[in-house]
């Protein structure tokens, strides 16, 4: 009877911690859908009185503006991506970023699209209708960004890279114009990988 008690206790324990786990990792993935934080976040927690945190803290104004506008659209045929794109704003106070389930976003402290230099940073979701297929693309494929100002700008992937959220280093970038797309990563979403694109041409559109 002892016997008996034990096993069922013990069996009782395990199906306890199963339930538990199971419970602990739907939760990182929800935590991860709902409260997505790209890869600038962290350079964006400074004093509001730093100059870099001012100098986020509304749009860029881009070099050859007779060409720059906002993204509104871009279209990945390789990997049949064609979304539309929105601007991207980082609340401080919720340290939380723009985000949603049908949509690309365009971080507007960022250099809009342009041809003299600066890194466009565009950011979505890891949602089949969104950025998912980003992590099947292969070197030199394309991107088309579509602007408010009907210009097309095309580009071509030349790298990509895999990091955590605090990485703040790509918003260093001074160089020649590139795309920078980013989508999280992971068995929980815990990483952020990014899309390192150079620009090609630019047309009307």
């Amino acid at each position: 009877m002892k016997n008996k008690l034990r096993i069922l206790i013990a069996i009782f324990g395990l199906f306890l911690l199963l339930v538990g786990s199971w419970i602990l990792m739907k939760g990182s993935y929800v935590d991860e859908e709902y409260k997505y934080i790209p890869t600038q976040a962290e350079a964006l927690r400074q004093d509001s009185g730093s100059s870099v945190n001012k100098t986020q803290a509304t749009p860029s104004n881009s070099p050859n503006s007779n060409l720059s506008g906002y993204p509104v659209r871009i279209v990945l045929p390789d990997v049949n991506i064609d979304i539309g794109v929105a601007k991207g704003y980082y609340n401080s106070s919720t340290k939380k970023w723009t985000i949603s389930r049908d949509k690309a976003y365009y971080a507007v402290m960022t250099k809009r699209p342009n041809t003299e230099g600066g890194n466009t940073f565009i950011y979505g979701h890891n949602r089949s209708n969104v950025f998912s297929r980003l992590l099947k693309i292969k070197s030199g494929s394309i991107a088309t960004i579509t602007t408010d100002n009907n210009k097309k700008f095309v580009y071509q992937l030349e790298r990509s890279y895999t990091t955590n959220p605090n990485d703040s280093g790509i918003l260093n970038y001074e160089g020649d114009p590139i795309l920078t797309l980013q989508t999280c990563s992971g068995a929980n979403f815990q990483h952020r990988t990014l899309y390192i694109f150079k620009l090609i041409k630019v047309k009307n559109a």
